[in-house]
């Protein structure tokens, strides 16, 4: 669901079999980019972001449910976004089965993106599959 505030979407739920790790990645285009490994990316507890060479910049930022641990995959030829594709990642390792929530913002901008900053501004609650989101704005999203 996007946010009323603009930040991005945010996705609340997964479901895994036993013993499992979930994963959420978020996919930027890398095409005007020689060389992937060169394309600025940046990650720490709970966030992890690339920025193309023009500006784009595509984050995800843990709010629930995550463990600290984010990446960034890169990719050459192996899919439909370009010949270079970097995607930043949250993960949750050992899930212990069935449903559970995990809440991230994806961010997509060309405007400077501070994931800590988002991550510190935004706060957001889970009562059972509920969540209530709110952003620095005051804008609240209930999932």
């Amino acid at each position: 669901m996007r946010s009323a505030a603009g930040f991005g979407s945010v996705s609340p739920m997964y479901a895994a079999p036993d013993d499992r790790s979930v994963k959420r990645e978020r996919v930027t285009d890398e095409s005007l980019v020689p060389d992937s490994r060169m394309t600025p990316a940046e990650q720490g507890p709970g966030w992890a972001l690339t920025r193309t060479e023009s500006g784009l910049t595509s984050a995800v930022v843990a709010l629930h449910g995550w463990d600290e641990e984010a990446g960034i995959a890169r990719e050459v030829a192996a899919n439909a976004f370009g010949p270079h594709s970097a995607t930043p990642y949250l993960t949750r390792a050992g899930h212990a089965g069935g449903a559970s929530v995990h809440v991230t913002l994806v961010a997509l901008s060309r405007d400077t993106v501070l994931p800590t900053a988002l991550r510190e501004s935004i706060s957001c609650a889970v009562d059972g599959d509920c969540v209530r989101v709110r952003f620095p704005d005051g804008a609240v999203l209930e999932v």
